[in-house]
């Protein structure tokens, strides 16, 4: 996901967040960064979410520009709104996995 924002603030010290929701309003994770004291510019942040870590459903961001590290002079509510579908699998089980999130792991088995 890719975000720009304008800071038309000389000397702010600025925070850039990023909400991310299911369907019922669940807030699922919340990532920041600081965007440090900067001068009037556009800044370009991107988050790279894995592919295989949300669950199938429907999801909403919100992003929020928050100043001094204690108050937000920007939100924007839904500024991303998308559907993650599954894909064709193996096997019998055909229903949504269980979970909130679904990262696929490295696993090594061993016969012993």
């Amino acid at each position: 996901m890719e975000f720009e924002c304008w800071n038309l603030m000389s000397s702010a010290q600025l925070n850039f967040s990023m909400h991310l929701y299911n369907e019922e309003g669940t807030v699922y994770l919340s990532q920041w960064i600081r965007l440090g004291k900067s001068r009037k510019e556009l800044f370009k942040g991107t988050c790279h979410v894995p592919g295989n870590f949300l669950n199938e459903g429907s999801y909403r961001v919100m992003i929020m520009v928050v100043q001094d590290s204690s108050f937000g002079i920007y939100t924007h509510h839904d500024v991303l709104i998308f559907d993650v579908h599954d894909v064709e699998r193996q096997g019998a089980w055909t229903g949504r996995w269980p979970g909130v999130v679904r990262p696929m792991f490295k696993w090594d088995i061993t016969a012993i």
